[in-house]
Protein backbone atom coordinates (compact mmCIF):
# COMPACT_ATOMS: atom_id res chain seq x y z
CA UNK A 1 0.00 0.00 0.00
CA UNK A 2 2.70 2.06 0.67
CA UNK A 3 4.74 1.32 -2.14
CA UNK A 4 1.28 1.85 -4.27
CA UNK A 5 0.91 5.87 -2.94
CA UNK A 6 4.66 6.66 -3.77
CA UNK A 7 4.00 4.99 -7.52
CA UNK A 8 0.77 7.42 -7.45
CA UNK A 9 2.51 10.45 -5.84
CA UNK A 10 5.53 10.37 -8.45
CA UNK A 11 3.32 9.79 -11.12
CA UNK A 12 1.36 12.98 -10.19
CA UNK A 13 4.34 14.54 -9.67
CA UNK A 14 5.51 13.74 -12.91
CA UNK A 15 2.08 14.86 -15.02
CA UNK A 16 2.32 18.63 -12.68
CA UNK A 17 5.74 18.57 -14.41
CA UNK A 18 4.60 18.22 -17.91
CA UNK A 19 1.97 19.91 -17.86
CA UNK A 20 3.50 23.22 -17.98
CA UNK A 21 6.16 21.97 -21.13
CA UNK A 22 2.59 21.44 -23.08
CA UNK A 23 1.20 24.83 -22.51
CA UNK A 24 4.27 26.46 -24.02
CA UNK A 25 3.98 24.48 -27.44
CA UNK A 26 1.25 26.85 -29.13
CA UNK A 27 3.92 29.81 -28.27
CA UNK A 28 6.64 27.99 -29.36
CA UNK A 29 5.27 27.29 -33.09
CA UNK A 30 3.94 31.33 -33.10
CA UNK A 31 7.22 32.13 -32.56
CA UNK A 32 8.53 30.30 -35.52
CA UNK A 33 7.01 32.79 -37.85
CA UNK A 34 9.77 35.53 -38.98
CA UNK A 35 8.42 39.24 -38.51
CA UNK A 36 7.17 41.12 -41.49
CA UNK A 37 9.34 42.56 -43.47
CA UNK A 38 8.24 46.48 -44.41
CA UNK A 39 7.65 47.28 -47.88
CA UNK A 40 10.06 48.93 -50.36
CA UNK A 41 10.27 52.09 -51.54
CA UNK A 42 6.98 52.78 -53.68
CA UNK A 43 5.41 49.34 -52.84
CA UNK A 44 2.06 49.03 -50.77
CA UNK A 45 1.49 46.16 -48.43
CA UNK A 46 -2.09 44.03 -47.69
CA UNK A 47 -1.48 42.33 -44.29
CA UNK A 48 -4.39 40.41 -43.58
CA UNK A 49 -5.00 38.48 -40.08
CA UNK A 50 -5.08 34.86 -40.30
CA UNK A 51 -8.15 33.56 -38.70
CA UNK A 52 -7.63 30.40 -39.95
CA UNK A 53 -4.91 27.68 -41.65
CA UNK A 54 -7.32 28.77 -44.86
CA UNK A 55 -6.40 32.18 -44.80
CA UNK A 56 -3.31 31.67 -46.90
CA UNK A 57 -5.11 29.18 -49.19
CA UNK A 58 -8.23 31.66 -50.08
CA UNK A 59 -5.64 34.84 -51.36
CA UNK A 60 -3.70 32.52 -53.44
CA UNK A 61 -6.58 31.38 -54.90
CA UNK A 62 -8.39 35.13 -55.36
CA UNK A 63 -5.12 37.48 -55.37
CA UNK A 64 -3.71 37.58 -59.39
CA UNK A 65 -0.63 35.50 -59.72
CA UNK A 66 1.76 38.66 -59.35
CA UNK A 67 1.12 39.16 -55.97
CA UNK A 68 3.99 38.19 -53.55
CA UNK A 69 2.44 35.98 -50.25
CA UNK A 70 3.87 35.57 -47.47
CA UNK A 71 2.84 34.57 -44.01
CA UNK A 72 4.63 35.83 -41.21
CA UNK A 73 4.61 37.82 -37.61
CA UNK A 74 3.58 41.30 -37.41
CA UNK A 75 3.17 42.82 -33.52
CA UNK A 76 2.58 39.59 -32.47
CA UNK A 77 -0.12 38.27 -34.35
CA UNK A 78 -0.03 36.02 -37.13
CA UNK A 79 -0.68 37.41 -40.69
CA UNK A 80 -0.29 37.18 -44.68
CA UNK A 81 1.88 39.84 -46.36
CA UNK A 82 0.14 40.28 -49.94
CA UNK A 83 3.04 43.05 -51.31
CA UNK A 84 3.99 43.65 -54.98
CA UNK A 85 1.15 46.63 -55.16
CA UNK A 86 2.99 50.11 -56.82
CA UNK A 87 0.09 52.13 -56.28
CA UNK A 88 -1.72 52.93 -53.39
CA UNK A 89 -5.25 52.57 -55.30
CA UNK A 90 -4.89 49.29 -56.50
CA UNK A 91 -3.93 48.12 -52.79
CA UNK A 92 -6.53 49.95 -51.25
CA UNK A 93 -9.31 48.38 -54.18
CA UNK A 94 -8.45 44.80 -53.27
CA UNK A 95 -8.25 45.42 -49.41
CA UNK A 96 -12.06 46.27 -49.97
CA UNK A 97 -13.07 43.42 -52.07
CA UNK A 98 -10.97 41.29 -49.38
CA UNK A 99 -12.75 43.23 -46.52
CA UNK A 100 -16.18 42.94 -48.33
CA UNK A 101 -16.37 39.74 -50.39
CA UNK A 102 -13.90 37.95 -48.76
CA UNK A 103 -14.88 38.46 -44.96
CA UNK A 104 -11.12 39.00 -43.96
CA UNK A 105 -9.56 41.52 -41.68
CA UNK A 106 -6.99 43.18 -43.97
CA UNK A 107 -5.24 46.76 -43.32
CA UNK A 108 -2.71 49.06 -46.29
CA UNK A 109 1.04 49.15 -45.17
CA UNK A 110 2.74 52.58 -47.05
CA UNK A 111 5.73 53.29 -47.60
CA UNK A 112 7.98 54.82 -45.36
CA UNK A 113 8.33 57.98 -47.62
CA UNK A 114 4.38 57.83 -47.16
CA UNK A 115 2.98 60.57 -44.00
CA UNK A 116 1.15 58.17 -41.48
CA UNK A 117 1.93 56.40 -38.12
CA UNK A 118 1.48 53.07 -37.01
CA UNK A 119 -2.24 51.39 -36.48
CA UNK A 120 -2.93 48.48 -34.79
CA UNK A 121 -4.89 45.52 -36.99
CA UNK A 122 -8.15 44.82 -36.08
CA UNK A 123 -8.90 42.57 -33.68
CA UNK A 124 -12.65 41.92 -34.25
CA UNK A 125 -14.18 38.96 -36.06
CA UNK A 126 -16.21 41.59 -37.74
CA UNK A 127 -14.57 42.98 -40.75
CA UNK A 128 -14.87 46.99 -41.58
CA UNK A 129 -17.45 47.57 -43.94
CA UNK A 130 -14.58 50.41 -45.99
CA UNK A 131 -15.95 52.95 -48.60
CA UNK A 132 -14.04 55.09 -50.86
CA UNK A 133 -14.58 58.15 -49.75
CA UNK A 134 -15.69 61.32 -52.30
CA UNK A 135 -14.49 64.26 -50.00
CA UNK A 136 -12.33 65.53 -52.78
CA UNK A 137 -13.43 65.71 -56.48
CA UNK A 138 -10.60 64.06 -58.39
CA UNK A 139 -8.13 66.74 -60.36
CA UNK A 140 -8.59 66.32 -64.17
CA UNK A 141 -5.13 67.01 -65.52
CA UNK A 142 -4.22 68.63 -68.95
CA UNK A 143 -4.63 66.60 -72.15
CA UNK A 144 -0.74 66.88 -72.56
CA UNK A 145 1.11 64.86 -69.45
CA UNK A 146 2.87 67.40 -67.00
CA UNK A 147 6.51 66.94 -66.54
CA UNK A 148 7.04 64.85 -63.41
CA UNK A 149 7.92 66.78 -60.30
CA UNK A 150 11.55 66.01 -59.44
CA UNK A 151 11.52 66.44 -55.62
CA UNK A 152 10.40 63.88 -53.48
CA UNK A 153 8.27 64.81 -49.54
CA UNK A 154 10.03 64.29 -46.72
CA UNK A 155 8.61 62.13 -44.31
CA UNK A 156 8.25 63.11 -40.79
CA UNK A 157 9.72 61.27 -37.66
CA UNK A 158 7.71 57.88 -36.83
CA UNK A 159 5.78 58.90 -33.85
CA UNK A 160 5.24 55.17 -32.07
CA UNK A 161 7.04 52.13 -32.40
CA UNK A 162 6.04 48.18 -33.02
CA UNK A 163 8.30 45.42 -31.17
CA UNK A 164 11.00 44.33 -33.59
CA UNK A 165 10.21 46.88 -36.37
CA UNK A 166 9.93 50.48 -37.10
CA UNK A 167 6.82 52.49 -37.03
CA UNK A 168 8.22 53.86 -40.08
CA UNK A 169 8.28 50.77 -42.12
CA UNK A 170 4.07 49.91 -41.66
CA UNK A 171 2.46 53.12 -42.01
CA UNK A 172 -1.34 52.18 -41.97
CA UNK A 173 -4.24 53.24 -44.06
CA UNK A 174 -7.79 51.79 -43.22
CA UNK A 175 -8.94 50.12 -46.98
CA UNK A 176 -10.34 52.37 -49.63
CA UNK A 177 -8.45 55.38 -48.09
CA UNK A 178 -7.88 58.12 -50.57
CA UNK A 179 -4.04 59.12 -51.46
CA UNK A 180 -2.71 61.97 -48.93
CA UNK A 181 -2.97 64.91 -50.40
CA UNK A 182 -0.02 66.56 -49.35
CA UNK A 183 2.26 63.85 -51.18
CA UNK A 184 0.40 63.82 -54.52
CA UNK A 185 1.30 67.56 -56.54
CA UNK A 186 -1.41 68.86 -57.46
CA UNK A 187 -2.25 68.84 -61.60
CA UNK A 188 -3.56 72.08 -63.34
CA UNK A 189 -7.39 71.48 -64.66
CA UNK A 190 -8.04 72.07 -67.91
CA UNK A 191 -10.05 75.88 -68.74
CA UNK A 192 -13.05 76.18 -69.86
CA UNK A 193 -13.25 76.46 -73.63
CA UNK A 194 -9.81 75.57 -74.31
CA UNK A 195 -8.69 73.87 -77.58
CA UNK A 196 -7.85 70.33 -76.95
CA UNK A 197 -5.08 69.94 -78.58
CA UNK A 198 -4.91 67.26 -81.40
CA UNK A 199 -1.41 65.72 -80.51
CA UNK A 200 -3.01 64.71 -77.08
CA UNK A 201 -5.27 61.72 -77.82
CA UNK A 202 -4.11 58.29 -77.69
CA UNK A 203 -3.50 56.79 -81.42
CA UNK A 204 -5.17 53.91 -81.72
CA UNK A 205 -4.66 53.83 -85.49
CA UNK A 206 -8.72 53.99 -85.85
CA UNK A 207 -10.32 57.13 -86.64
CA UNK A 208 -13.36 58.21 -85.60
CA UNK A 209 -13.00 58.14 -81.47
CA UNK A 210 -14.17 61.12 -79.94
CA UNK A 211 -11.91 62.87 -77.36
CA UNK A 212 -13.62 64.44 -74.39
CA UNK A 213 -11.34 63.98 -71.40
CA UNK A 214 -13.28 64.26 -67.64
CA UNK A 215 -13.54 62.12 -64.46
CA UNK A 216 -14.32 58.96 -64.65
CA UNK A 217 -16.44 58.36 -61.65
CA UNK A 218 -17.08 56.19 -58.14
CA UNK A 219 -16.18 52.60 -58.30
CA UNK A 220 -14.26 49.88 -59.65
CA UNK A 221 -12.72 50.44 -62.94
CA UNK A 222 -11.30 47.29 -64.60
CA UNK A 223 -8.64 48.47 -66.87
CA UNK A 224 -6.73 46.34 -69.89
CA UNK A 225 -3.57 47.65 -71.04
CA UNK A 226 -3.69 47.18 -75.03
CA UNK A 227 0.07 48.51 -75.91
CA UNK A 228 -0.93 50.93 -78.83
CA UNK A 229 -2.44 47.86 -80.31
CA UNK A 230 -6.22 48.14 -81.87
CA UNK A 231 -6.35 44.40 -82.40
CA UNK A 232 -6.59 44.15 -78.88
CA UNK A 233 -9.44 46.38 -78.22
CA UNK A 234 -11.22 44.17 -80.89
CA UNK A 235 -10.20 41.27 -79.16
CA UNK A 236 -11.69 42.33 -75.46
CA UNK A 237 -14.60 43.61 -77.19
CA UNK A 238 -15.35 39.93 -78.63
CA UNK A 239 -13.87 38.41 -74.82
CA UNK A 240 -16.68 40.28 -73.25
CA UNK A 241 -19.13 40.32 -75.78
CA UNK A 242 -19.65 44.20 -74.99
CA UNK A 243 -17.80 48.15 -76.21
CA UNK A 244 -15.01 49.23 -74.37
CA UNK A 245 -13.89 52.40 -73.34
CA UNK A 246 -10.94 54.47 -73.72
CA UNK A 247 -9.28 55.88 -70.06
CA UNK A 248 -5.82 57.22 -68.76
CA UNK A 249 -4.45 56.36 -65.50
CA UNK A 250 -1.41 57.97 -63.96
CA UNK A 251 -0.78 59.23 -67.31
CA UNK A 252 -1.00 56.23 -69.90
CA UNK A 253 -4.07 55.07 -71.66
CA UNK A 254 -5.81 51.77 -70.90
CA UNK A 255 -8.94 50.32 -72.13
CA UNK A 256 -11.73 50.59 -70.34
CA UNK A 257 -13.40 46.94 -69.69
CA UNK A 258 -16.20 48.28 -66.95
CA UNK A 259 -17.13 50.38 -64.23
CA UNK A 260 -19.17 49.19 -61.41
CA UNK A 261 -20.25 49.95 -57.49
CA UNK A 262 -20.38 45.88 -56.99
CA UNK A 263 -16.88 44.32 -56.24
CA UNK A 264 -18.15 40.70 -57.33
CA UNK A 265 -18.86 41.83 -61.01
CA UNK A 266 -15.34 43.59 -61.02
CA UNK A 267 -13.60 40.90 -59.69
CA UNK A 268 -15.41 38.42 -62.73
CA UNK A 269 -14.60 41.16 -65.23
CA UNK A 270 -11.02 41.04 -64.05
CA UNK A 271 -10.86 37.39 -64.07
CA UNK A 272 -12.36 36.76 -67.33
CA UNK A 273 -10.13 39.01 -69.38
CA UNK A 274 -7.43 37.90 -67.35
CA UNK A 275 -8.12 34.17 -68.21
CA UNK A 276 -8.32 35.07 -71.78
CA UNK A 277 -4.81 36.60 -71.99
CA UNK A 278 -5.61 39.94 -70.97
CA UNK A 279 -2.87 42.11 -69.27
CA UNK A 280 -5.61 43.81 -66.14
CA UNK A 281 -5.92 45.64 -63.28
CA UNK A 282 -8.98 47.07 -61.06
CA UNK A 283 -8.29 50.18 -59.60
CA UNK A 284 -10.45 53.38 -57.72
CA UNK A 285 -12.37 54.83 -60.59
CA UNK A 286 -11.88 58.37 -59.32
CA UNK A 287 -8.32 58.15 -60.03
CA UNK A 288 -9.61 57.51 -63.82
CA UNK A 289 -10.10 60.31 -66.87
CA UNK A 290 -12.40 59.11 -69.14
CA UNK A 291 -11.27 59.70 -72.56
CA UNK A 292 -14.23 57.98 -74.80
CA UNK A 293 -16.90 55.91 -73.64
CA UNK A 294 -16.88 53.26 -76.42
CA UNK A 295 -14.18 53.05 -78.79
CA UNK A 296 -15.06 52.85 -82.55
CA UNK A 297 -13.15 49.54 -83.98
CA UNK A 298 -13.84 47.04 -87.21
CA UNK A 299 -12.10 44.50 -87.38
Amino acid sequence: MVMRTMVLRSLGAAIAIATPLITLQPGAIAQSLSDCQPPDDGEYLLLVVNDSDATESQLRQTLPPSAEITRCQYLEQDVTRVGGFTEQDTANTWAQYLTDIGGLDVVVARPSTAVGVVDELPSSSTPPTPEIEADESPTVPEPTAPEPTASEPTAPEPTTESSGLSAADFPMLPPGSPSPAPNVPASPAPSQGADTPATAEPALGIAGLGYRPQALGRGYAVLVDYSNDPNVAIALQETLGASVGLVAYQQRPYLLATLTSDAAIAVSVLQRAGDAGFTTMVVNGQTVILLTPRVALTP
